[in-house]
């Protein structure tokens, strides 16, 4: 059943992109994952860059499932041995801030570094608020490289939530439930399906789909690349 379930919303979004292709209004797909470094440093740039174009296009966030299962990395001295050989050059090249709570988390054998849960706390809030899912994924992701919270933890999402002015007692109903687990990986299938590196931004205009930026990217960098092809 749960496999029917992933493959009719698959299919469901399929169905979308041949509508959305019917309609005028452009769509911008950003691909990321919640437990990637480089989707956080850009976190700032993707919710600038929605707020500016905001009713020109649509903003549909997909998340990516970069650590599932037994592939997730499990914290302690190699998981802090490998952040702290990998974050450096990510900090030199976007600013962004590592907090020691993140290094503190990393060093926690008890802490998965999983992309399940907080991937489905992003995919949930996009169905309740699709407008509030791009600032609420930036908080997630602050949480964990700024705070050092566990993102397996209802109580984390509580905080943003209430930040956010989102209702906490459906999130916290639905957050794990079968059907927006369904939802979740659905998403991490059309994610495989249109990148193979995140994060990317996309721009779907009529049929044509493609690439703005991958990696770390600025507003000014992406902007001018959005308005020529929406002048096409």
């Amino acid at each position: 059943m749960k496999n029917i379930k992933f493959v009719c919303t698959v299919f469901l979004f399929v169905l979308s992109i041949i509508g959305n292709a019917q309609t005028e209004k452009p769509q911008l797909i950003y691909v990321m994952d919640p437990q990637c470094s480089w989707c956080y440093s850009n976190s700032g740039n993707i919710e600038e860059i929605a707020n500016a174009l905001e009713g020109k296009v649509d903003v549909d966030l997909k998340v990516a499932g970069m650590w599932l299962g037994n592939k997730a990395p499990q914290g302690g001295a190699t998981y802090f041995e490998t952040v702290t050989q990998h974050l450096p050059p990510m900090i030199a090249k976007t600013g962004a801030d590592i907090g020691t709570g993140y290094y503190d988390l990393a060093s926690d054998s008890s802490y998965t570094f999983s992309s399940l849960e907080p991937a489905a706390a992003i995919v949930l809030v996009r169905t309740m608020h699709p407008k509030k899912a791009v600032v609420f994924a930036k908080n997630v992701e602050r949480a964990l490289f700024v705070d050092g919270k566990r993102l397996d933890r209802l109580d984390t999402y509580l905080e943003i939530l209430k930040k956010l002015d989102i209702d906490s007692e459906e999130f916290e109903k639905e957050w794990m439930g079968d059907d927006n687990l369904s939802k979740t990986k659905a998403d991490f299938g059309i994610a495989k399906k249109l990148v193979t590196n995140f994060p990317t931004l996309l721009l779907q205009q009529g049929t044509k789909t493609q690439v703005l930026g991958v990696g770390y990217f600025t507003k000014e960098e992406i902007l001018p690349k959005i308005e020529a092809a929406l002048a096409q």
